[in-house]
């Protein structure tokens, strides 16, 4: 078995050149859900509840899971993705170009 990201892929659809996507819409049962990659942190001794929440919370904000579970809230149309990627794209270069710019001259 093979994990990519949430799926385990049996090796046998690796070498048959299947993709993980072509064979979850055939139902293929050789993939199923990895849940075994739950964020967990260890209570220290004497250490107060809302210290751990507080260690919790941000252990899941870094690893991004606020920020996926705010995006699967709702279905976004592919063409909204796109636009929405290109604007932030667009974005990050007029700020790389403005740094990249001489400063202008005080008079």
């Amino acid at each position: 078995m093979v994990s990519i990201g949430p799926l385990r892929v049996d090796a046998s659809l690796r070498k048959r050149g299947v993709g993980s996507g072509d064979a979850r819409r055939q139902g293929d049962e050789r993939i199923e859900l990895a849940r075994d990659n739950m964020t967990t942190i260890v209570i220290k001794e004497n250490e107060p509840f809302e210290v751990a929440i507080r260690r919790f919370r941000r252990t899941i904000e870094r690893n991004g899971l606020i920020a996926e579970l705010r995006e699967r809230q709702s279905y976004e149309k592919p063409t909204a993705v796109r636009k929405r990627k290109k604007a932030a794209a667009v974005k990050r270069l007029q700020r790389r170009l403005r740094s990249q710019q001489l400063p202008k001259k005080l008079h």
